[in-house]
Order: structure tokens, then sequence, then C-alpha cells
């Protein structure tokens, strides 16, 4: 038995105890969770650092009860119980046996405490690594050892973290404390403290919010983690392919992985992969408390695979015909031509967008296609649009017609001067997308040639002069 539990290999999926804070907290102290049921209650502790683990798994942990209030009466002085007249410490070694032999968790716990060697591989693949820091062997004993007993209390209690209190009344409520029997010259270990009764008792609620995204003989389940964390740490999925006969599609649960700044996301994500896509899977899942208490399962939600669509289209020539209408040509597998409802093409003025789809619906057969409202300057880009899963779009491709057609002349042009021969110009802007500006000229009367009084191009619809007023011309 010894050695079955020294040398076991540890291997998990999931996460720790309680919440993934408590490795992250450098303060000592004892964090402690109750769950009411119809008869007792149970209750969980654990400390907060790797070094009280250890001294705590030496020296052990006191636990109290305050009997606080009596038929919703909150009573003058508290009536006190001390749960055990010992330490709540980890049983010895042989004790461990008969639950190890039928419960994996247990050997953990065991070999976590009493294993002389204790060494996490480092090939697994299911993220472990992510959550315990392997440079230390005891923060590795320290972190499994908590995630053990997360899925069993049975093993909990024997490891001197769990207790039954079936000494309860209806009609009364406790507060509990569990105090740390290290000597604080040691370590100080602030008290851990929980209040509830059995009045409080509430069966364990359901997964909800149930989420699949399907792509090519896999599927992607999400749910809502944040709602329901007061009460699952972590979930066993479920799959079947008559949606009623289900199967868990693994012995350890799993539990959330998307933590940022040491805080889990609010949802939950699993992939599974499907034997095909034709088959109708159905999935459902199910909460496990830190008390390891299987929770009622969710609703079954429908799967079947979808073949993504793998071809892209590849612009291949563009033409543009005097009359300036765009000639657009593409290459596209004509084996995926089943994949896709059809084509579409999509216009920008820059390579970056934003695109707007200007012919839609575009026959799957097609690979040209004419479009005659170009801008001066074009990017064209053609969709590939799926039946299932996303589409494919090509990569751009610029057009720019032959730009043989003028600006309209400029209408709408004033002009007014005061004393000083300030003159000041004003005209409507052109409308045209691809206007530069403008050039402005002078001359003295109509029949001269007039001088260009702007070097450069002019892009503002106002212009300003000064003219000589003291000359024999009235005119300008």
């Amino acid at each position: 038995m010894c050695r079955k539990i020294i040398y076991i290999t540890v291997l998990i999926t999931c996460s720790l105890l309680f919440s993934d804070a408590i490795i992250a907290q450098s303060k000592s102290s004892i964090q402690v969770i109750a769950r009411p049921q119809k008869d007792k209650i149970l209750l969980r502790w654990g400390t907060t650092t790797p070094i009280s683990w250890k001294l705590s798994n030496q020296y052990g942990f006191i636990v109290e009860r305050y009997t606080i209030t009596r038929d919703k009466k909150l009573l003058q002085q508290p009536e006190k119980k001390i749960i055990s007249a010992t330490p709540f410490k980890p049983q010895p070694l042989d004790n461990w046996e008969t639950l190890a032999e039928k419960d994996n968790y247990a050997a953990i716990i065991a070999q976590a405490i009493y294993g002389k060697d204790f060494e996490i591989s480092s090939n697994d693949s299911k993220g472990m690594m992510k959550m315990v820091n392997k440079s230390s062997e005891l923060q590795q004993r320290f972190g499994v050892s908590l995630y053990a007993a997360d899925n069993s209390f049975e093993a909990a209690k024997l490891a001197g973290w769990g207790y039954e209190d079936s000494d309860v009344k209806q009609n009364e409520k406790y507060l509990y404390q569990v105090i740390s029997a290290v000597p604080t010259t040691k370590l100080f270990i602030d008290t851990g403290a929980v209040f509830t009764g059995i009045a409080d008792y509430e069966e364990l609620p359901t997964p909800t919010d149930i989420a699949a995204l399907f792509r090519d003989k896999t599927v992607m389940l999400s749910w809502d983690y944040n709602m329901l964390k007061d009460y699952y740490n972590n979930y066993f999925i479920e799959k079947s392919t008559d949606g009623k006969t289900y199967s868990r599609l693994s012995d350890l649960p799993v539990t959330n992985l998307n933590n940022k700044d040491n805080k889990p996301s609010n949802r939950m994500y699993f992939i599974d992969s499907l034997k095909d896509n034709t088959t109708t899977y159905y999935y459902r899942i199910r909460g496990v408390s830190a008390f390891g208490e299987i929770g009622p399962a969710s609703e079954s939600i429908t799967v079947k695979g979808k073949v993504l669509l793998a071809q892209v289209p590849n612009i291949s020539n563009t033409n543009v015909n005097d009359k300036g209408i765009v000639e657009i040509q593409w290459a596209f597998d004509e084996k995926a031509n089943d994949l896709i409802t059809g084509f579409t093409l999509n216009q920008a003025q820059q390579d970056k967008g934003p695109y707007k789809a200007v012919v839609e619906h575009i026959d799957a057969s097609s690979r040209k296609i004419t479009f005659d409202k170009p801008y001066p300057t074009n990017y064209f880009t053609i969709t590939a649009v799926a039946k299932h899963g996303e589409s494919r779009t090509s990569f751009p491709v610029l057009v720019q017609p032959l730009d043989s057609f003028p600006p309209a002349i400029p209408i709408g042009l004033n002009a007014t001067i005061d004393s000083n021969g300030v003159v000041t110009l004003k005209w409507d802007q052109n409308t045209e997308e691809d206007l530069l500006g403008y050039r402005i000229s002078r001359a003295n009367s109509k029949n001269e040639e007039p001088a260009i009084l702007t070097p450069v191009v002019h892009k503002k619809c106002i212009y300003r002069d000064t003219i000589n007023i003291k000359t024999l011309s009235n005119k300008i």
C-alpha cells in the first residue's frame, strides 16, 4: 500500500482548490467554506500558502462552533462547542489504503503529504503546468493536494481538511471557526470562519447558457462560469449519440483555465473532436462542487460537425475598357462549388478598407464579372460565401481606370475688392472624388493671355490677391 501511494503518477487536467487566488496570496490564512445539507453541515478548509500547508499538516487545525441564533433570535451568549478534542491532522499513511484503492484523489493527497518524491510530468499537455509553479516541489505538493481535495470530500476529511457536523438543528445557525494549531512563533496563520445553518440548504443549480461552435469534425463548447462559481469549481462534460444515454468524456473534471490577472474568465470553454460531420451528437454539462458533489445535468445541446471551406478565391486578371467598365476574373477550385452559395464582389478606396459589397449573389460557377461604377482608385476583393462556417475572401487587387475626363468647370465664381486693392475670390467646391485642386490666372483685359497666379495647385475654394488700384484700367 505505502509503495503504491509513494510512487503513484500524478497527472491532472484541472485546477486547484476553492479559487485560483489561493496560491497567489502571500499572507498565510485559513479559508473555510460550508455546504448545508438537509440533516448535516459539510465543512471544508485549507491554508493559502505552501509553507502554512506544510506546517498545518504537522500541527493541525482546531475547529470551534458557536451557536449564534435559535428560532431566528440572536442568543445573548453564543454557545461554544469544540468539535474535536484533538486537532484535525492527516491520518497516518496506513489509514489511507482502503480509500486510495478506489479513489485516485485520495492517493494523490497521500502522495503529496507523505511521498518522498513528488514531481509533475513536464509533458502534461492538459495545462497543469500553467497552474503550479514547477520550480518548487512544495508548491506542487500544496497545489495538487488542494485540487484533489476539491474532487473528493472523503479524502479531504482523511487529510484533516474537512468535517461533517451532524449535531445540528433546523432552528439554529452556527459560526464555525477554523484555527491553526501551528505555534505563532513558527508562523502566524489567520483564522478562517463561516456562518451557516441547515435552513440554508438548497439544491445544487443547473449549468446554464450552453453554447457550441461547430467546425470540421470538432466542436467548442462554452458555458457560464461566473454565475455558478460559488457552487462549482469543476465540470464534467457528457456526450451522447441518441440524446438518451450519456457518457463522460473523461474521468477527470475540467475547470476554468482562462485566467486574466489571476481571475478566471466569465465563461468556460472545452473543445471536443467528432468522429464525422454526419452524426448528430448531444452534449450536457454537470458541475462538481468543492465537496465532490455532482450537480444536475444541464439541458442538452445538439451538435453536428460542418465541413469548412478550405479554398480561397484569387483574382487573376482585371481590365478596364474605354467606357470605364471594369472586368474582373478570378480562380477558384470547381470541386468546392458545392460548398458555397456563390460569390460577392467587394470594393474599397483603400487597400485596408472599409470594403463594401457591391455585387452579391454571383453564381457559384461564375469566374468573371463586370462592374460599371468604379472609383478613380479601386481595391477589389472576391468572397466565396460558404454554406457552412466562415467564408473566404481573396487578397485585394488595385484597379485604376484611365483618367480621360477633366473636372467640371468651376461654378459660382464671384469676387469682391476693398479700398486697399485686396481681391477675394470665391467659388463652389467641385464634386469630383479625384479632384486635386485649382489653378487661378489673372489678366487686365479679356483679350490678353492670363498669367498663372498659383504655381502650385490651390486646394481651397477661396483665394485672395492684391492689385494696384491707382492705374488707368478700371477692370481686371
